[in-house]
């Protein structure tokens, strides 16, 4: 369905993903209008991956059915997911072993998306930090498959998004326009005791790939990419102004200046997973507006009990009577979510819906 929209979403100029709120996420409801922009899954192939590696999560289900997914979805009000893999993301074995898993994990969700009309979409995974690999992989995920955006994890093995060496991907995904979901990984380095890195970890780790995209100007110099940030941007939205002072150029640093880079920051969209509350969703639209907000779940980890206390959260600060599921190109500005050609089997959300 994406391809017969490119031709209109082409000569638009902005993306938006949608955050509608209506009803009671844990009843049922006869027209669900939610789109989750942040819903996992995985595919055999990746769960025996990550058992052969050490990497398999106690947390989560060590199987996955779009069945699943779906009795969630219809339960919680959510019209369709736009599915990605999660953390350790394609950290372990050689990068040609990645490589192979990210191209397995993409013609399994694209067939997922086949299968299930108008449900699902997907990110692409991508083996990085190897840049050409991920490179060829988006193209194919894009122009072949459909895939409605990209995935990028914060860090991969260590290497972080913004570094020198990614340039040349960002500069493609521009070119694109397309849309790049951010999702943190796990830390460099020990783990503290006691520490769940749910809990502070993974917030660091999203905010740590956002400054350095805006630090080293590469969302500067790529304007035309719709950026998520996951779980409300970490300390993003709450700590730009600090990051920016502290990251200002001066003689030894000739980068953006605060002013510039706080602009920058405000162009990221950010997803609402796990941050269904009135501390969060305050500081959040003190920092950016409603039209940078988009509605995440995060299925698959943890317990619907913790992610639907999230989206009450959302409809009691937004309102259970706001319904936003509609096209919004007209009244925003819109993009394609790849702007590639010859996709066939994408889901129809490669544009972007938020909040209006």
């Amino acid at each position: 369905m994406r391809f017969l929209l490119r031709a209109f979403l082409a000569a638009l100029l902005a993306s938006h993903l949608l955050l509608a709120a209506s009803g009671d996420p844990t009843s049922k409801q006869a027209s669900p209008q939610r789109i989750d922009l942040h819903h996992h899954f995985l595919s055999p192939s990746y769960a025996a991956y990550l058992r052969t590696h050490g990497g398999n999560r106690t947390d989560l289900p060590q199987n996955w059915t779009a069945e699943s997914s779906l009795a969630y979805m219809d339960a919680s009000g959510i019209s369709t997911a736009i599915l990605s893999i999660t953390i350790p993301g394609l950290d372990f074995g050689e990068l040609q072993e990645a490589s192979r898993q990210a191209r397995e994990l993409n013609k399994f969700a694209a067939k997922v998306v086949r299968a299930h009309a108008g449900r699902f979409g997907f990110f692409a995974a991508l083996p990085m930090p190897d840049v050409n690999a991920s490179l060829a992989e988006a193209a194919y995920a894009l122009d072949t498959l459909g895939a409605d955006g990209v995935e990028l994890f914060a860090n991969s093995r260590s290497v972080y998004l913004g570094e020198p060496a990614s340039e040349p991907l960002f500069a493609e995904l521009n070119r694109r326009r397309a849309v790049v979901f951010i999702h943190p990984n796990q830390l460099p380095g020990p783990k503290v005791p006691g520490l769940k890195y749910g809990a502070a970890d993974i917030l660091l780790d999203t905010t740590r790939a956002a400054t350095l995209l805006v630090t080293s100007g590469f969302m500067a110099r790529y304007p035309n990419m719709s950026v998520i940030l996951s779980h409300a941007g970490g300390s993003v939205p709450f700590q730009a102004v600090r990051i920016a002072r502290a990251s200002a150029r001066s003689a030894a640093n000739p980068g953006p200046s605060a002013d510039d880079m706080v602009a920058d920051m405000r162009r990221f969209y950010f997803d609402t997973t796990l941050s269904g509350n009135k501390y969060t969703l305050k500081g959040l639209l003190a920092f950016t507006n409603a039209s940078r907000i988009t509605f995440g779940t995060d299925f698959l980890f943890g317990n619907s009990s913790l992610l639907d206390a999230s989206t009450r959260g959302l409809d009691a600060f937004f309102g259970a009577g706001v319904n936003n599921a509609c096209n919004c190109a007209e009244e925003n500005n819109t993009v394609t979510g790849t702007g590639g050609t010859g996709a066939s089997s994408g889901s129809g959300f490669g544009q972007l819906w938020v909040l209006s």
